[in-house]
């Protein structure tokens, strides 16, 4: 689960734009070596999110206290965390792929490993509902929305290339805009 202290540093790192010197340094990855983030996920349909995220949706859904709907401020979700952080990372191999002037090849290979899992997660979200509390109890969802950004490197500045995703898991709720 994400804490504030999440939320802040993709905030500042990718949401921001702000520089980081070890990516930069990273030519060899052709220029996707960081993303800006985009949305993703059934939930991204429900809301009318699409393309990059905008810096205030993205701090509406991944709100203190729970997401909220970016066009109304209605909250979304029971849960009053912030999401769940997952991370898709290939084999380090990978990213030697980007290393010898290879990046479109290594950028396939993460983009289907990718979207893979997250197709196969938003359906088994949408299809059997989330869990909720020390009882898990079931709960009817609208699926998952999800920020998503690419990264080039470790922080320490090794190759691996990896996705972050700010995962959000949506009730369903009337109020939430077709």
């Amino acid at each position: 689960m994400m804490g504030l202290d999440s939320i802040e540093y993709h905030e500042h790192t990718v949401a921001g734009r702000n520089d980081d010197p070890v990516v930069a340094a990273a030519d060899y990855y052709a220029s996707r070596g960081k993303t800006p983030m985009t949305w993703g996920g059934r939930g991204r349909e429900l809301l009318g999110l699409d393309g990059q995220v905008d810096l205030d949706d993205y701090r509406a859904i991944y709100a203190v206290g729970g997401a909220l709907d970016p066009a109304t401020g209605t909250r979304l979700v029971a849960c009053r965390r912030p999401g769940l952080e997952l991370v898709v990372s290939p084999h380090k191999s990978v990213a030697e792929l980007g290393v010898i002037g290879r990046a479109e090849d290594m950028h396939a290979i993460v983009d289907a490993e990718r979207d893979a899992t997250l197709d196969f997660l938003d359906v088994q979200v949408a299809d059997r509902g989330g869990r909720r509390g020390r009882a898990v109890v079931a709960s009817p969802t609208g699926g998952l929305l999800w920020a998503t950004s690419r990264h080039a490197t470790t922080r320490a500045g090794d190759p691996q290339v990896h996705d972050h995703l700010l995962t959000e898991l949506l009730g369903r709720n009337p109020q939430v805009r077709a």
